[in-house]
């Protein structure tokens, strides 16, 4: 037997976890670069949190990550101007978050200079010993609406301290930081001691109301021990107001991501085709392959000619950078892209660079065998050679039709009966058939007798 019985379940919304944004909540009106303190009510919760500045309900500044959200509040400086901003707290996940009910506004004060963590900076991510010109952190530097402002001097320091040290000297060198893709200040400077690189005499300027994206980059001696972390970011700026001259600093530290090291690894990339003995022809598209390991991220492909002194410096099969997971390129085999010019046939190498990013510098490299390239084939015109003026054929008759000339693959061609006031499409020759240049057709078994019929090949 059976018995069915209703049932209802409920949730006790006192035990659900929430969080509530207490301040600033909507109305309030702060001043630029002074610090405040962001409030918020937790219930019930556990877990790292993060705390975001949007604008527009769409985030503007990361303000803190990782941060213990029972703490119930953080201190914060304002970083930016303008209004209809909020601010969000939540889960990591996202599962539990509040912000404020209503916007609030940042004005300018008597600040003319902030610095804040770019949403566009790095994510967290493994860098190999050996590595070179590594991005690990972008910051947005705004002038205020005041004055153009002149940058002096900035510090940049590693956070974590846990690079080791070699013989007293950092894994870290040749600490840069670029406006964009320039870069700006000393072209190589070491982390000291203190784990910090000095930038000084930049005379760089912003002008006002304006900001600029402030990139860190680093390069990591391939003594570099798995387990290492790299936090780097700035913890001092020195400028001026240019019109008024007033000084300016900024002492409030902004960091990027963690960054883990693991031990260097050799590169490695192995160019699979051409192989020696083959015989490519101008015009022919061909497949370049190869196989690469994961520390590879993208190739550069070129030609050249090792009785040539120089030459595959600038002979590029495709002028970028193509990624390398993709494993192939397929190449239409260019005259002009042939180092050297002068008659064919003639050998050439292909030679192909991989790269740990589009603008590094050369990880590794393989080149191939020595193989040939043809001249193009000049196509002569189709002539067909069977069926001829005396040729007599029968209705419902298979033959085999013949021509010579031009057989290119990649053209449609229609064999047409005409006559006796009709058309017939008779055959069509596929793909395999082309090569050949000969076709099997078959006559109408509705064809009518006569003696003026044409049969027309064309493509």
């Amino acid at each position: 037997f059976s018995n069915v019985a209703n049932a209802e379940i409920t949730s006790d919304s006192t035990t659900m976890p929430s969080v509530t944004v207490l301040s600033p909540n909507g109305g309030e009106i702060l001043e630029f670069n002074k610090p405040y303190d962001i409030a918020w009510k937790a219930f019930n919760l556990t877990g790292m949190g993060n705390i975001y500045l949007e604008q527009n309900d769409s985030m503007a500044i990361i303000i803190a990550e990782n941060i213990d959200l029972s703490l119930g509040k953080y201190s914060w400086t304002a970083a930016m101007t303008g209004g209809n901003l909020k601010i969000y707290v939540g889960l990591k996940d996202r599962s539990v978050f509040d912000r404020s009910d209503l916007s609030f506004s940042v004005t300018q004060g008597t600040q003319y200079l902030s610095l804040f963590l770019d949403p566009s900076t790095p994510v967290s991510q493994n860098i190999i010993g050996g590595s070179t010109e590594v991005s690990v952190a972008m910051m947005r530097l705004t002038a205020g609406n005041a004055e153009d402002i002149k940058i002096n001097n900035i510090i940049v320091a590693d956070k974590s301290q846990k690079v080791s040290y070699q013989m007293g000297e950092s894994v870290i060198y040749n600490v840069k930081i670029y406006d964009g893709t320039t870069q700006i200040g000393a072209t190589s400077i070491s982390l000291d001691a203190k784990r910090q690189a000095y930038f000084n005499n930049l005379n760089w300027i912003i002008p006002k109301a304006t900001s600029k994206a402030l990139t860190i980059k680093i390069s990591v001696n391939s003594s570099a021990q798995t387990g290492d972390v790299v936090t780097m970011g700035i913890i001092s700026i020195g400028a001026n107001s240019v019109s008024s001259g007033q000084n300016i600093t900024i002492s409030n530290s902004v960091y990027g991501y963690d960054m883990p090291f693991i031990s260097s690894v050799t590169p490695s990339i192995t160019l699979l085709s051409p192989n020696r003995g083959d015989e490519w022809r101008v015009g022919d598209t061909k497949k370049i392959s190869w196989w690469n390991d994961s520390n590879i991220n993208y190739v550069k492909i070129y030609i050249y000619d090792s009785t040539i002194f120089g030459s595959g410096s600038t002979n590029y099969i495709y002028d970028g950078s193509v990624p390398a997971n993709q494993g192939y390129y397929d190449w239409t085999i260019q005259q002009n892209q042939l180092p050297g010019g002068g008659s064919l046939p003639r050998k050439y190498q292909i030679s192909i660079d991989g790269r740990s990013s589009k603008d590094s510098t050369i990880s590794v490299s393989d080149s191939s065998d020595g193989f040939t390239i043809m001249p193009g084939i000049e196509q002569s015109p189709v002539v067909i050679t069977f069926p001829n003026r005396t040729t007599i054929l029968k209705a419902g008759e298979t033959f085999n039709f013949t021509w010579t000339g031009y057989n290119s693959k990649n053209v449609s061609y229609y064999i047409i009966l005409r006559g006796q006031n009709q058309d017939s499409s008779t055959c069509r020759p596929t793909d395999d058939q082309v090569p050949q240049r000969l076709v099997s057709c078959t006559i109408p078994k509705d064809a009518a007798s006569g003696s003026n019929y044409q049969i027309e090949f064309s493509g």
